[in-house]
């Protein structure tokens, strides 16, 4: 899934995955929030991959905030 992060608002709730989500990060930046709080957040840039464990309650936004263009990354998990 190609995903665009431009002007949005931070999202208030938590996202999962049943499956294993593999995010890849082509343009700007993304923070990566996670509901466990023994969970660090993490900052990434362009050319970063994070892969998230099936379940993983997180939530990803644009970053820094006031970043002028759009971050945009793929996300790749199986289809059932």
């Amino acid at each position: 899934m190609w995903v665009r992060k431009e002007n949005e608002e931070v999202d208030p709730g938590w996202f999962s995955q049943s499956a294993v989500d593999l995010i890849v990060v082509l343009q700007g930046g993304l923070r990566c929030e996670f509901d466990d709080p023994a969970s660090e957040s993490t900052n990434l840039c362009a050319g970063d991959v994070l892969i998230l464990p099936a379940d993983t309650r997180c939530r990803a936004y644009r970053w820094p905030r006031e970043q002028r263009d759009a971050t945009i990354f793929i996300a790749i998990y199986p289809k059932p």
